[in-house]
């Protein structure tokens, strides 16, 4: 005897993460039963990577500092600055399965954005 399967998929975008919560519950309540692809992402990833790449570059000294007064150098001048890499990230909840329980919506934890760049800056050094 033939099985039916029937699927429905729909794809929301919200700026709003506190309602996401609610949004998924009132889909669990008429009758979805599986979630699938919760993606958390920036808005401006390239503004993140240049706030992360500007502190960067401002932090590059003092390490530089650091590893030259451990090795008995003084530090000079700057001779160059090159990006050697770097990323956004996002959270990514893939796969939320429908729960019974509790008012309010399912709880949705993200630990916030982040992103990192490394940079390479190469110091005159000397005795």
């Amino acid at each position: 005897m033939p099985r039916n399967h029937l699927t429905k998929q729909v794809r929301a975008i919200f700026c709003d993460v506190d309602r996401v919560g609610d949004v998924l519950q009132a889909a669990l309540d008429a009758g979805a039963t599986h979630v699938q692809n919760i993606i958390f992402a920036v808005a401006d990833e390239e503004a993140l990577k240049a706030q992360a790449l500007a502190e960067a570059i401002a932090n590059a000294p003092r390490h530089a500092e650091q590893l030259a007064r451990g090795t008995g150098l003084h530090l000079g001048e700057i001779i160059s600055i090159s990006e050697v890499g770097g990323s956004a990230s996002s959270f990514d909840g893939s796969d939320v399965r429908a729960q019974s329980g509790g008012g309010g919506g399912p709880p949705i934890l993200s630990d916030g954005s982040s992103a990192s760049v490394s940079v390479e800056v190469v110091f005159a050094i000397s005795d």
